[in-house]
């Protein structure tokens, strides 16, 4: 397995829910092309905006759509408040599997909030 950065940094203005990282659609910041299979370990997010926001990260299956509404709850990895300058380092033991057009999305709730996400892990 190779650890690479999956995406480049991806900024999400508030209130917006959005797909950042689709497995077998989503080329690789790394430049290896489209991993078939990818192990997500560790995502950063950052408000650089300069009121508190609301961050949520969820794992959607192929089979659902992020359309722009809120989450679906029954996706969600976690739910983070991040006051202005405040970095939030989501990491897991061992790495969430994707394969098959399974999306990372991300949230964030609160007008003109604005947050930075880095993706690392691994790809086959």
């Amino acid at each position: 397995m190779k650890q690479i950065k999956f995406i480049d940094t991806k900024s999400i203005t508030g209130p917006a829910t959005v797909g950042i990282f689709t497995v077998g659609v989503t080329e690789t910041a790394a430049g290896v092309g489209i991993a078939t299979t990818s192990y997500i370990s560790t995502v950063l997010m950052h408000n650089a905006g300069v009121h508190t926001c609301t961050s949520s990260l969820y794992i959607y299956p192929h089979t659902e759509e992020s359309n722009g509404g809120a989450g679906v709850s029954a996706y969600r990895l976690i739910r983070t408040d991040l006051i202005p300058s405040q970095t939030y380092t989501y990491e897991n033991i061992w790495p969430f599997v994707l394969t098959d057009r399974q999306k990372l999305v991300v949230e964030v709730t609160g007008i003109g909030s604005v947050v930075n996400y880095h993706v690392l892990g691994g790809e086959e």
